[in-house]
């Protein structure tokens, strides 16, 4: 079981990773060839989805340890 949360969680972060980069890239990528606009808003997204999915996921791993008896 815990091999197993320890695979997910690796699988999890590379594809975060990957979908991140992409993402960021993609953005950037857009105000190379002249759309600033479109390419910060396509930059701050991904980054914004990054963030909150992160504060999301340790306040719930912080609920689930307070919430189980010790």
């Amino acid at each position: 079981m815990i091999k197993s949360d320890i695979r997910n969680s690796l699988v999890g972060l590379i594809f975060g990773f990957i979908i991140g980069m992409t993402g960021v890239t993609s953005g950037f990528y857009l105000i190379y060839l002249g759309k600033i606009l479109e390419g910060s808003i396509f930059s701050g997204v991904t980054i914004a989805a990054l963030v909150s999915t992160f504060i999301y996921g340790s306040q719930q791993r912080r609920k689930e340890r307070q919430s189980k008896p010790q």
